[in-house]
């Protein structure tokens, strides 16, 4: 049994063909990421509901979207991120200016570089999280 090389290649076009739609509908990422969002987020809630789990302790979905859409149609969430976007710009830009102007001085100076080069380099060793208590 001989095939020539164009039904050959008609054949593996169409099988190409029909591996893709099928592959496309059913085993997309997002099919696949969404199946598994909803079978987690059932999981969490049959689990909170069944084991009766104090929402101190660990709320059930439904009642977090809930509590986010309350937050967002009060304008409490808003509010809070105006406030936390503006203090993190001015930090930022506080941060920059101070640093831009510490390291101009240290590399013009050389008496501004053996004093505050190796404070900056101890500081450096130090966890970001200390410098926020």
């Amino acid at each position: 049994m001989t095939i020539d090389a164009t039904a050959a290649a008609e054949m593996l076009a169409s099988h190409k063909r029909e591996r893709f739609r099928w592959k496309s509908f059913y085993s997309s990422d997002a099919m696949i990421s969404l199946l598994g969002f909803v079978l987690l987020a059932g999981t969490w809630e049959a689990a909170v509901y069944l084991f009766k789990i104090p929402d101190f302790i660990l709320p059930a979905p439904s009642a977090i979207v809930m509590s986010l859409y309350s937050g967002l149609v009060s304008g409490v969430f808003i509010y809070n991120f105006l406030v936390t976007a503006f203090q993190t710009l001015v930090g930022f830009f506080v941060a920059a200016i101070i640093g831009t102007a510490l390291g101009a001085a240290v590399a013009q100076f050389r008496v501004i570089e053996r004093v505050v080069y190796p404070w900056l380099v101890a500081l450096q060793t130090l966890p970001k999280s200390l410098w926020l208590r």
